[in-house]
């Protein structure tokens, strides 16, 4: 999850040297993702405190939000180099 951050952080901050600025929006895949993340960690805690028994469905859940997040990374890596590639026009 980090690592997606400092990647999407990288990629704009080389948009901005190259474009002298940037506009930002969340993309949809982006927001399933901060949805996600914020669904298993809501589970997981609920889960440490007793209050559900979901321990067999966390290893999924994890998957799930791995996925998301790798989804969402890989999205703002495609959407930001064809931008990137414009500018080159």
């Amino acid at each position: 999850i980090a690592l997606r951050d400092l990647i999407i952080i990288a990629g704009a901050t080389a948009y901005y040297i190259r474009a002298g600025r940037i506009v930002m929006e969340p993309s949809i895949p982006s927001k399933m993702n901060t949805f996600v993340q914020f669904f298993v960690v809501f589970i997981a805690l609920v889960n440490a405190a007793g209050m559900i028994h979901a321990t067999g469905w966390l290893p999924a859940l994890f998957g799930i939000a791995l996925f998301t997040t790798a989804f969402s990374g890989a999205h703002y890596i495609v959407l930001w180099g064809r931008k990137g590639a414009e500018l080159k026009a």
